[in-house]
């Protein structure tokens, strides 16, 4: 019984699942086309022929050959142990402690994105519709988006505990084996086989380990049932209205009026038990509030007037940064370019998530110190 998740392309928004197997319509394009970032997850008893020849699964295995073959030395005994291959550090974070940062050397890297290529163009790797992390096109914004687009007052806040770390390659395969098209293409004995050397490369000290190019993808793939069971059960829980959108580790689970946290709790920890999953919810970062107070969701606030915005405090140290441009480029002291690209991404980074302020901000600093603040930035930039 696996789950088949199709891109929700905007000319079939209306037709259903039942009908895009009974009528004249080609199924490869919601395979294929990597361009809408929307999904629709469906869970089936059986694989309809249909979607079964929309894919072409001897490409796939062929694909899976000749990456192998490329790629000898990590399958052959020449390299006898991964974890000679990575550089690990630690990098602070946000809500304070440190980050184990595992990143691979010059040659797995390579081979890494190689896989990662792979997965997206001949293994169709595809996440649910709530998935908003790493995702081409789709940035924490997106996700906010979609909470105030339900006018949401009240959220719950979720956080996975080690979540990278208590992935293992045993509960990923098992997943794999639920969710369509690998559902199929595990059925084959020797295929599974390859598949697993293949996704060992992927682990260090059997857990995912970030700083790689596949772990961020690996997870969106196998938390595809997880995530269609949450959003399921939510939509029959209490009658409420919910929006749940992950963002890799980070569980947003909003509603127009206040529910019941610990229900909410229990309903996910269900969820993950049913499922096996290695991983469990930080007790410790498990939040409940309504946007009257501090709605801090992934960086974002969504106020009490359904704006989203970046907080007071960002915006003081924006115009900080913004002054201090202006006035040292007015006084010939000119920024590294490095400094200058850093200002100039946050500037277009809060412009996409309030653009009227920080449009009103560049003006006004702008005639301040008689200063282009973009052509500035094009000038340090080319002279570098």
């Amino acid at each position: 019984m696996p789950y088949i998740t199709l891109r929700a392309l905007p000319n079939y928004h209306q037709v259903s699942f039942e009908e895009l197997l009974t009528n004249s319509i080609d199924l490869k394009q919601f395979f294929y086309n990597k361009t809408p970032s929307n999904t629709r997850t469906h869970y089936v008893q059986n694989v309809n022929k249909k979607l079964i020849t929309s894919i072409n699964f001897d490409d796939m295995k062929k694909s899976l050959y000749h990456f192998i073959d490329l790629n000898q030395q990590f399958f052959n005994g020449t390299i006898s142990s991964l974890s000679t291959m990575y550089d690990t550090f630690y990098i602070p974070k946000s809500s304070g402690g440190l980050r184990r940062i595992d990143a691979p050397n010059d040659e797995l890297m390579r081979t890494l994105k190689d896989l990662k290529r792979l997965f997206e163009d001949k293994l169709l790797a595809i996440h649910h519709t709530c998935a908003y992390a790493y995702i081409p096109g789709r940035c924490p914004l997106d996700a906010i988006k979609r909470h105030q687009s339900n006018e949401s007052k009240w959220f719950g806040k979720f956080d996975f505990n080690n979540f990278f770390g208590s992935t293992t390659q045993e509960f990923l395969e098992s997943q794999l084996k639920q969710i369509f098209p690998f559902s199929e293409l595990l059925n084959d004995a020797q295929i599974s086989g390859l598949f697993h050397q293949v996704l060992s490369l992927c682990f260090l000290n059997n857990c995912l380990p970030q700083g790689t190019p596949m772990s961020p993808m690996l997870t969106n793939i196998m938390m595809i049932p997880i995530d269609f069971h949450i959003s399921k059960w939510l939509r029959s829980l209490d009658k409420h209205t919910f929006v749940y959108t992950r963002y890799a580790d980070d569980m947003q689970i909003s509603s127009r009026s206040p529910f019941n946290i610990g229900k909410v709790q229990n309903l996910i920890l269900d969820v993950l038990n049913s499922f096996h999953a290695p991983f469990r919810l930080n007790d410790e970062k498990t939040r409940y509030g309504s946007t009257s107070g501090s709605n801090w969701n992934l960086g974002l606030m969504l106020n009490s007037q359904n704006e989203i915005t970046i907080g007071y405090k960002r915006k003081k140290q924006l115009k900080i940064m913004l002054n201090n441009f202006l006035y040292d480029y007015s006084n010939g002291k000119f920024w590294d370019a490095s400094e200058v690209r850093h200002l100039q991404g946050q500037l277009q980074y809060y412009l996409s998530i309030e653009p009227d302020y920080i449009s009103y901000l560049v003006d006004r600093y702008s005639q301040i110190h008689n200063v282009k603040i973009y052509d500035t930035f094009s000038k340090i930039l080319k002279s570098n």
